[in-house]
């Protein structure tokens, strides 16, 4: 499955979020519209539940929820997540992304050095379950991770589009 249904779609084009393929587009939506809840002190999870159910990959919602939480317990430092409409990528939702990935291609160490940078190492070891629950749900799902390029723009193939390929409109 390659589909992402958002829930608010973007009206620009040609900016980061909108060139993620959909596997990292439906994970930045999920963290970016699970920070905004929580500024608003507002529960996270029927946000969740719908945007991942509509793509066919709900359980995923339990897995990022968690994920989050124990990073809002437990966190060593204020992490940059961006609210929903913004066309810039931060560093830190970069290193959940690339967490993500590396839990997907089963690079344990890797993904628990990413968690590393916000959390202590025993939330490490709580998040690391969530993050590889995730990871392995979207994969089942055929939403693999791409790596992203370096600070300054988001990976994109040769010849994509900007948008979020394969993305269904609400």
């Amino acid at each position: 499955m390659q589909n992402v249904v958002p829930l608010h779609a973007s009206q620009e084009t040609e900016n980061e979020v909108a060139a993620l393929e959909p596997a990292s587009w439906l994970v930045l939506w999920g963290l970016r519209h699970w920070a905004l809840c929580h500024r608003r002190e507002q529960s996270a999870w029927p946000m969740l539940n719908e945007l991942f159910g509509r793509n066919e990959v709900g359980t995923a919602a339990y897995s990022l929820n968690g994920l989050m939480q124990v990073t809002a317990m437990t966190t060593k430092r204020s992490l940059d997540v961006r609210c929903p409409a913004c066309s810039k990528l931060s560093d830190d939702e970069r290193l959940m992304l690339r967490a993500v990935g590396a839990a997907q291609r089963g690079d344990i160490e890797a993904a628990r050095g990413i968690l590393r940078d916000w959390l202590p190492e025993t939330a490490v070891r709580m998040a690391s379950h969530m993050v590889f629950g995730l990871a392995d749900i979207l994969a089942d799902a055929g939403f693999q991770l791409r790596p992203l390029s370096g600070r300054g723009g988001a990976w994109r193939a040769p010849g994509e589009r900007a948008g979020r390929p394969g993305a269904r409109p609400a």
